[in-house]
């Protein structure tokens, strides 16, 4: 599925002490992705609006999720205008 040029607001807080580490306006190409990276292990609470769809999410990455194993999620707006979220990540033993 083709994804198309979309504006995100993001918005990522640690969740433990509340503090908004990014609050920023974005825009991603068609068939383009956003990527930020997270290094210390804690609970982060991810929100996103696209203004493509005017619809937003919430989610939290959980501390937990910081192993040896790869995590990603994608976000992106369809052709058809559809606000969609991929997760991928690896299981293995650590």
């Amino acid at each position: 599925m083709t994804s198309r040029s979309s504006y995100f607001e993001v918005q990522i807080v640690e969740a433990s002490a509340g503090e908004v580490l990014r609050h920023g306006v974005y825009e991603v190409p068609a068939n383009r992705s956003l990527s930020i990276g997270f290094v210390e292990p804690s609970d982060y609470s991810i929100n996103v609006y696209d203004f493509t769809t005017t619809k937003g999410l919430s989610y939290t990455i959980f501390m937990e999720g910081f192993n040896c194993n790869f995590h990603s999620h994608w976000l992106y707006t369809t052709e058809s205008e559809e606000f969609r979220v991929n997760t991928n990540s690896t299981l293995q033993k650590c």
